[in-house]
Formats: structure tokens, C-alpha cells, sequence
């Protein structure tokens, strides 16, 4: 946006120190006017930048392993890892699987 300026005289420039990208946050950008005898006069003005983009994920294929040796269930399974991206970055991924695999369909 443009600050509204006025002088008694005559306003010779307006300036901000804003920077060429905005980080997401908030960044406080401060206007000065200079008027034609030196004078200044300053305010500020908050610019705020939201990631309102949400993160894409992938899921690795489908495992398909064997119970583990004398008992019902399967402990060392090999889940993969999932392809994800951000416009930004990925903080984390994480998943809910068990410790301990049942027979049968498990849902990861």
C-alpha cells in the first residue's frame, strides 16, 4: 500500500525499509517522509505472510510380510518411507503403526 503524507509545505520524499521478500511471520516495515526543509516523520505498518498451503505425502507401496518364527504376529517390519514435499519445508513425518503387526490387514 502507499502511506497518505502531508506537509505545510512540500512533502520531497517517501520512503520504507521493506525487504524485497517477505518471510513467513509477522515483519514490521517502517514509512518515513521527508518533507522540502528535512523534516521527517515515521510510522509503521505490520505485513503478516501465512503458509496456508498444505504439505503433500505419498505413501510407500503396500508390505506384505510373514509372521515372525513360532508365534502370531510380525515385529520387524520394513514400512518404507513416504515421498513428501512442501512449499516450505516438512517438519516431520510420522505414523501410527504398532509395535507389534497382527495377522491379518494392518491400516499404517
Amino acid at each position: 500500500g502507499t502511506p497518505t503524507t502531508g506537509d505545510n509545505c512540500a512533502v520531497a520524499s517517501t520512503t520504507n525499509d521493506a525487504p524485497g521478500v517477505f518471510p513467513i511471520g509477522d515483519t514490521t516495515v517502517t514509512w518515513t517522509v521527508t518533507d522540502s526543509s528535512g523534516n521527517t516523520a515515521t510510522c509503521t505498518q505490520t505485513v503478516t505472510v501465512t503458509d496456508n498451503i498444505d504439505p503433500t505425502i505419498s505413501c510407500p507401496a503396500t508390505v506384505n510380510v510373514n509372521v515372525d518364527a513360532g508365534l502370531c504376529t510380525a515385529s520387524s517390519v520394513a514400512l518404507g518411507t513416504p515421498t513428501t514435499g512442501d512449499n516450505c519445508a516438512v517438519a516431520s513425518t510420522t505414523n501410527d503403526a504398532p509395535g507389534v503387526f497382527p495377522i491379518g490387514d494392518t491400516t499404517v
